[in-house]
């Protein structure tokens, strides 16, 4: 009889919950399809029915099962207990309680710990309401989610079983054997491993540091897109822009718009708008680059200045190459590829012919013929006073240095030393790699006391040589000087040499219309200490000098020799020598017409001169944030370790 009973009972109640909609717009009603017992009785005032033992639900084609569960047929509403199950498509969920609403086709699951599983990703928690019509889960109270390589956790967020994708705001948390990441708001898809950062996030990894408040991160490319304030830091570097795409597998970094590139290490930054490198090896800026080279140092009060000296072009390049001389690699075999870009007129090791003509003596004694200027001309000191030659030089790798060859001057040359035969050369240092900067085209140097311009430049650093090309100009105060071709060699981590080769062009400023000039095929100067102590004027040489009584230009000197020379204390030209001096002569200014006061090919290029420092550089400089990164706080994930300690 009580079996009879049990039958009927859950008949009535099956009929009941499955009856079907009379319209479309009913509610679809929750239908059981299965328990071992099950009885009718009042609720907390509630109509409703007991289902005991292996309970299955069906509702919107998710199964639900328990141990245990009110059903409360007119409200539509289920409460279970025990071993709560719910299976859709590939999404399981397991909890310990169950509040149902098939109205809303809302499942309320709470638990010890609360687990929903789908083919990608596991997500635990402690709270979860889960949609089963829309199949879209929202937990609070922490939750952590992990698939085969990433874990994620954050105070709450919603995950989408249709689309895998999960959502986490608060406090996120992220973390695989790459990187560490926290952010205020991140997506996730786990099926293609990629997040998606819609706030201020923070990145940690073994190289340093990355930030941004939009972007996106590939896990399987390991591959980032930083947007909004990106910045980057490393052991050496920072870098700034509004756009960075990363690709760590390559060491690719594509930048754009407002960029800054501050290297400590090189006292050195970089601008632009555009920059691409590939592995620190290649570098290379387009769109309004600028540089800036820095030097600081303590004065007499303690007091730190900052000399600094800027630099733009149409485009920046570095590039570093292994050495084929080094690794004995057959040069018939490198791919040319990787440097096509590079332009081959002037990717080639120094000509030393032209260095091979002058040298400096180790002592200068001036001769009976030496002739003292009139009065003390101002000398072209750019230089000896332009830090960016000094600056450069930190390019350079930390190799062993080459020991520049001694160049002798046939005119002024020395008894030839006694050399050991018997004892072995040193083997010669080969650098591992060959570096250069490029500057190409409208290159602007500017520092407060020199300016310069050229169409293009290189830095040869294994060599630190510096040559600029195609109608190079200094200036430094009212001086300026001009050549085919200028260079600069620096030896023992000093400037050693200038060479201005072909067409040499020295002109210093008197007033508005008066202008001291030099000419000659080629100059060199020699510093010491960074300071220009002397000059070699060499072939062709001549010049004109204006001479003044009580501080007005009386008379004018023209003299040509074959060779000159000029010696420099304290940046003022102290005395001239001509060598095989070959014409001298003095006259009164006012019988000298505008005209013949102009050497052939005289030019003053005043209007291409770099007035300010914003002429050559206009950006805003961007402070370190090393320090203020330094103070955050790493992720810990306390709410992983929180259900981690779940038993």
């Amino acid at each position: 009889m009580k079996g009879l009973r049990w039958r009927c009972l859950l008949a009535g109640v099956l009929i009941t919950v499955m009856l079907p909609a009379q319209s479309p717009g009913e509610r679809k009603l929750v239908k059981i399809l299965h328990a071992d017992k099950a009885k009718s009785l009042p609720f907390s005032g509630r109509a409703g029915n007991r289902l005991i033992g292996h309970v299955q639900l069906l509702h919107n084609d998710a199964i639900m099962t328990c141990d245990s569960m009110y059903h409360y047929s007119s409200e539509n509403v289920v409460e279970a207990f025990g071993h709560v199950y719910i299976i859709k498509n590939s999404t399981r969920l397991y909890g310990d309680t169950l509040y149902y609403d098939g109205n809303t086709s809302l499942a309320r699951v709470r638990g010890k710990l609360v687990r929903l599983e789908d083919s990608s990703a596991i997500l635990r928690t402690f709270n979860l309401d889960y949609n089963t019509k829309d199949n879209v889960g929202y937990f609070f109270g922490g939750g952590t989610l992990a698939d085969k390589e990433n874990v994620l956790e954050s105070k709450k967020g919603y995950y989408y079983s249709d689309l895998k994708l999960a959502k986490f705001h608060g406090e996120v948390e992220m973390h695989n054997d790459t990187y560490d990441i926290h952010s205020d708001s991140l997506h996730y898809y786990t099926q293609t491993e990629t997040a998606v950062f819609l706030s201020s996030t923070s990145i940690w990894h073994k190289d340093g540091y990355l930030s941004c408040k939009r972007g996106w991160y590939d896990r399987p490319r390991d591959y980032f897109h930083f947007a909004q304030d990106a910045y980057v830091l490393s052991e050496k570097q920072e870098i700034w822009a509004d756009s960075i795409f990363y690709e760590r597998t390559i060491g690719k970094s594509d930048l754009y718009r407002n960029i800054q590139m501050l290297d400590t290490t090189r006292s050195l930054l970089v601008f632009g708008d555009e920059a691409h490198l590939l592995n620190e090896q290649d570098v290379s800026v387009t769109r309004n680059p600028s540089m800036a080279y820095y030097e600081e140092e303590e004065d007499e009060n303690h007091r730190i200045k900052r000399d600094t000296v800027f630099l733009r072009a149409d485009t920046l390049k570095y590039i570093s190459l292994k050495n084929p001389a080094f690794y004995g690699i057959d040069t018939s075999k490198i791919d040319t590829a990787a440097v096509q870009q590079i332009d081959t007129t002037i990717l080639r090791q120094p000509d030393t012919t032209a260095l091979q003509q002058v040298m400096p003596p180790d002592s200068v004694t001036v001769a009976p013929d030496t002739i003292m200027p009139p009065r003390p001309i101002p000398f072209l000191g750019i230089m000896a006073l332009d830090s960016l030659q000094k600056d450069l030089r930190r390019l350079r790798a930390e190799i062993p240095k080459k020991t520049p060859s001694p160049v002798y001057s046939a005119m002024f040359a020395r008894k030839p030393a006694v050399v050991d035969t018997s004892a072995t050369p040193p083997a010669p240092v080969i650098d591992s790699v060959l570096q250069y900067f490029y500057a190409y085209r409208a290159v602007k140097i500017y520092r407060n006391d020199g300016q310069a311009v050229c169409d293009s430049m290189v830095f040869f650093v294994n060599d630190t040589l510096t040559e600029m090309f195609y109608n190079p100009v200094l200036w430094n105060t009212n001086n300026q000087i001009s050549a085919d071709k200028i260079r600069f060699i620096s030896k023992d981590s000093a400037l050693y040499r200038g060479e201005f080769l072909g067409s040499a062009f020295m002109v210093s400023e008197e007033d508005s219309i008066h202008y001291n000039q030099i000419k000659s095929r080629d100059m060199f100067a020699y510093f010491k200490d960074n300071e220009i102590y002397l000059m070699d004027v060499m072939a062709n040489v001549q010049t004109i000098f204006f001479m003044d009584e009580d501080s007005v230009l009386v008379n004018i000197n023209f003299a040509e020799s074959t060779n000159m020379k000029i010696f420099i204390k304290n940046r003022k030209v102290a005395r001239i020598r001509y060598l095989t001096q070959i014409k001298d002569d003095m006259h009164p200014l006012d019988d000298v017409s505008r005209e013949k006061q102009r050497l052939k090919g005289f030019a003053w290029h005043d209007a291409l001169r770099p007035k300010t420092r914003y002429e050559v550089c206009n950006r805003h400089i961007r402070p370190s944030q090393r320090a203020a990164v330094s103070t955050i706080t790493r992720p810990t994930f306390p709410i992983t370790k929180k259900i981690d300690a779940v038993k």
